[in-house]
C-alpha cells in the first residue's frame, strides 16, 4: 500500500468458505459416525435443544422443572468452520523498526463444550453452587441434555504480533556481520469469542485419530494453544 523512503506497509488478506452437502452415502455404505446424516453437513452437531427456562420461584436458582427442553433431536450445526478469513499486515519505518500483526477469524460453526460438561456433570462448575450464576449456565447443567453445552464457536484470534528492531550498520561492522537485527515475536496473544470454554480452536480429538473420533471436533479437556514470546537475535554474513 506504500512504499517511501521513510515506509513500507504491506497488507494481505485471504479467506475461504466451505459448504457441502452429504448427498447419498452409497449402497451398502454407512455413516462413519451420528454426526454425518444425508442431507446435512458432514460433521454435523445434533441434540435435544433447550427450548426455554424461567426461575419461576423467584429464589435466583434453576430446577429441573424450571426448564423446557425439545422432545425432538435438531439439527444444531456444522462442527467445522465455513468461513475462514486471514489478515496479515506490516510495516517498516525508516529502516529501522519493522512491525508485523496477524489475525485469524474462524466462524459459521458449533463446538461442543465438553470441558465444561463434565465439570458440570461432577459438580464442580460455577452452575453447581454460585446463586449468581447466570440463569443460561443455570439452566443447561440442569437440563441433562448436551445440547447445553453446543455453543457457537465462532472466533477471532491475534495470531501473531511482533516487531524487529534493525541495528545501524556500524554496530553490525563491529561484531564483524553485514546485518543485525533484533525480532520479538508472541503468539496466541488474544481470543475475542462468545464461547464459554477454554478456547473455540481446539479439537480433543487431534488429526491423526481412527474410527468415530476422528470424525468429530470436541472441546473434551483439551489443552489450549499456549501464550508465547520468542526473542531471536540475527545476523547476515
Amino acid at each position: 500500500l506504500v512504499n517511501s523512503p521513510g515506509m513500507t506497509w504491506n497488507l494481505n488478506l485471504s479467506g475461504s468458505v466451505n459448504h457441502n452437502k452429504i448427498l447419498d452415502f452409497g449402497e451398502g455404505a454407512s455413516p462413519p459416525s451420528e454426526y454425518y446424516r444425508e442431507g446435512y453437513p458432514g460433521g454435523s452437531m445434533w441434540g435435544y435443544p433447550i427450548e426455554g427456562f424461567s426461575d419461576e420461584n423467584g429464589d435466583g436458582m434453576i430446577s429441573p422443572e424450571e426448564v423446557v427442553v425439545g422432545e425432538e433431536e435438531k439439527f444444531l450445526g456444522p462442527m467445522f468452520p465455513e468461513q475462514e478469513v486471514s489478515f496479515r499486515t506490516d510495516m517498516t519505518l525508516w529502516r529501522v523498526l519493522r512491525i508485523n500483526l496477524l489475525l485469524d477469524y474462524r466462524g459459521g460453526f458449533v463446538m461442543r463444550n465438553t470441558t465444561g460438561l463434565i465439570r458440570c456433570a461432577w459438580g464442580y462448575c460455577r452452575a453447581a453452587w454460585d446463586p449468581s450464576t447466570p440463569l443460561r449456565e443455570q439452566a443447561r447443567w440442569v437440563a441433562d441434555t448436551n445440547a447445553g453445552y453446543e455453543e457457537e464457536g465462532d472466533f477471532i484470534k491475534l495470531r501473531e504480533a511482533g516487531f524487529t528492531l534493525f541495528a545501524p550498520e556500524t554496530w553490525a561492522t563491529r561484531l564483524g556481520v553485514t546485518r543485525l537485527s533484533l525480532t520479538i515475536t508472541g503468539r496466541n496473544l488474544a481470543t475475542w469469542s462468545d464461547y464459554t470454554g477454554p478456547d473455540p480452536e481446539v479439537n480433543s480429538h487431534g488429526v491423526g485419530t481412527t474410527g468415530e473420533s476422528s470424525w468429530n471436533n470436541w472441546d473434551w479437556n483439551a489443552q489450549a494453544p499456549f501464550r508465547y514470546w520468542t526473542a531471536r537475535i540475527n545476523m547476515g554474513f
